[in-house]
């Protein structure tokens, strides 16, 4: 996760924590270069999601998840962000929630990289 999509996503670990799905977060502080022990960490997993508030196209979540994949990486995997295309006026969190970026989208969209 990055930037301020990490409350979300702590949010949405807890959830999955809850329900009996082991996840591990990683609060991306560096986009360029991308952290070596995480690219390293998120090749051993099933499953990798990502989450920023960006444009996905050519985001961060997409580098992350082609640089796990370079690392080994062969699960499921999927980047949440911002589509490009024109989004109408709302309030933040609202427009967020409308593509998933919040802690129930989150959840769900692991969940679906699981079933």
């Amino acid at each position: 996760s990055v930037g301020k999509m990490v409350g979300a996503a702590v949010q949405a670990v807890e959830e999955l924590t809850a329900a009996g799905v082991r996840a591990t977060l990683w609060d991306v502080r560096s986009c360029a270069p991308l952290d070596d022990a995480m690219i390293v960490d998120a090749a051993r997993h099933s499953a990798v999601l990502t989450v920023e508030d960006g444009i996905r196209e050519g985001g961060i979540g997409l580098a992350a998840i082609d640089a796990a994949r370079r690392a080994g990486f062969a699960g499921r995997a999927e980047a949440l962000g911002v589509p490009t295309r024109f989004i109408p006026h709302a309030k933040p969190d609202a427009i967020l929630a409308s593509f998933g970026l919040d802690a129930a989208g989150i959840s769900a969209a692991a969940r679906a990289l699981l079933a």
